[in-house]
């Protein structure tokens, strides 16, 4: 029995150094694969804050380009105004070209104008009276012909 328990005890120590060995394997083999995944997180942890670097650096850039897109459309929009604004004082300074007048002579013409039609309006009215008057003139003076004719065949 002691040979049996002996024989078993260089049995049991060989199965303890067995397990061992395959335990010492399979945690060099788990520590290798450990580092294998450490360095893909390490890899993946770099590839994504480059992700977020493009990514920030993408939405300032998005950012960058609605403020400019807004400041043309403001340029555009100044552009548009200053050439209406250039037209009508062209279109004004063409207008006091062609009149030789500047704006405040202008109104003084217009009140020279209206002054005209005024004196003639009553120039008119005054030569119709007249010729209202000459035909009454006339009418009185046939009138008074004929009664002085009248009168002077009667005496």
């Amino acid at each position: 029995m002691q040979l049996q328990n002996a024989a078993s005890g260089d049995d049991v120590k060989a199965e303890f150094n067995n397990s061992l060995q395959e335990l010492r394997r399979e945690n060099t083999e788990l520590g290798l694969k450990l580092e294998q995944l450490e360095s893909q997180r390490t890899e993946l942890q770099q590839q994504l804050d480059s992700a977020d670097v493009q990514n920030a650096i993408k939405s300032h850039q998005d950012q960058l380009n609605e403020a400019l897109r807004e400041e043309r459309a403001k340029l555009a929009q100044q552009t548009a105004d200053l050439t209406r604004s250039r037209a009508v004082l062209a279109n004004q300074l063409a207008e006091i070209q062609r009149g030789g007048l500047t704006g405040q002579e202008n109104g003084a013409d217009e009140r020279v104008r209206a002054l005209r039609n005024h004196l003639k309006d009553i120039h008119e009215q005054e030569r119709d009276e007249t010729e209202q008057r000459q035909g009454l003139m006339s009418r009185i003076a046939g009138l008074w012909r004929s009664v002085d004719g009248r009168a002077a065949g009667s005496s």
